[in-house]
């Protein structure tokens, strides 16, 4: 079976990975449109392992990040990390009270710990409750590694996909083909409708920012406020945590692809860059007192269902005759993904 994944970044290796353990015998290749894998969404985000902690208006994201936790710890346990103190705060001016908030967890069994609230909160008679959670942080560096070396496949970098012909499994390249393929994924994540006779998915596209930057806090901590606009604190190596603000992250949005391409290609001057910075961290400032070394900033596209009105991230699965188009924007939801392809397989 000759199979074609669109996409060179987690999702792109993960799901070949996945297809190469369960039938020996295929041959892969991975298209990626930059210069070298992993050079987008999958590269440039807060390293979080859901548990579900993060969503608590959204009882299927939970879901979907608890049956997706185990599995990911186990297979990439070389890029996960524990921490000993990583918190969620519940802001009393959130969308979700204490109560409401440790109600849903409790409904999931997810296992926290209380705390008091620590001194760092500028205003701690504004934060409502305290828990320290099991959640891990994602090497991103070690993850790749672990990735490319397990695939086995061939890898084509610089290798813009152009269209997808779903009823033969053509692929073309700038607009001339590139090979015919039993089975085409497409795994871009910003891309989900490309070759499909009508979208799969009606979208809405971001630009975001995160600051990844040194901090005065010790790398086994993490600090979440929820539920509502406010910032997260959470380790992204040895030396650095990531910096995310409801606020100011999403600093662009979008209605379609093309617009969301056309931002990506163009890039963010030294001065937007630097003021985008400013935000993000002064935000995190008034809400949390703590230090920042040296940092810079991670630009990322994220895609989200436009029916998206709460804080669900859906992972879904869908096909057209040879084409399966993937839609997950947590790397903990990517079993179910590759899962679903896999059933796919086997029909």
């Amino acid at each position: 079976m000759k199979i074609c994944v669109v996409g060179g970044g987690f999702f792109g290796f993960h799901v070949a990975n996945e297809i190469q353990s369960s039938f020996l015998g295929c041959k892969i290749d991975i298209l990626e449109a930059k210069s070298r894998p992993y050079e987008g969404a999958a590269f440039n985000n807060q390293c979080r392992l859901h548990l579900g902690f993060h969503y608590p208006r959204s009882a299927f994201t939970i879901y979907q990040s608890i049956a997706g936790y185990d599995r990911f710890v186990s297979k990439y346990s070389a890029a996960c990390n524990e921490m000993t103190s990583n918190l969620y705060a519940v802001h009393v001016n959130g969308y979700v009270s204490a109560d409401q908030y440790l109600a849903v967890m409790d409904s999931f069994h997810l296992k926290y710990r209380h705390v008091t609230t620590p001194g760092f909160f500028n205003n701690r008679s504004e934060i409502e409750a305290v828990i320290t959670v099991p959640e891990q942080w994602i090497d991103l560096s070690a993850l790749k590694k672990h990735q490319i070396n397990e695939f086995k496949g061939n890898i084509y970098c610089n290798t813009v996909v152009s269209d997808i012909d779903a009823r033969t499994g053509a692929v073309y390249v700038d607009d001339k083909l590139f090979n015919e393929y039993d089975l085409v994924i497409n795994a871009t994540y910003t891309n989900p409708n490309l070759g499909v006779t009508k979208p799969f998915y009606e979208l809405k596209y971001e630009l975001t920012a995160l600051v990844n930057c040194e901090t005065s806090f010790d790398t086994d901590t993490a600090i979440t406020i929820m539920d509502g606009p406010f910032v997260s604190i959470y380790p992204s190596s040895a030396k650095t945590h990531t910096l995310s603000s409801v606020l100011h992250t999403p600093f662009i949005k979008c209605d379609t692809h093309l617009g969301l391409s056309q931002h990506l290609k163009q890039g963010l001057d030294t001065l937007t860059k630097a003021s985008i910075s400013e935000k993000i961290i002064n935000h995190a400032g008034q809400l949390i007192d703590f230090e920042v070394g040296k940092s810079d900033l991670w630009l990322s596209a994220k895609v989200k269902l436009a029916s998206d009105y709460g804080d669900s991230r859906e992972t879904q699965v869908k096909r057209e005759g040879k084409l399966v188009s993937v839609l997950c924007g947590k790397l903990d939801a990517a079993f179910e993904a590759s899962d679903n392809i896999i059933r796919e397989l086997m029909i």
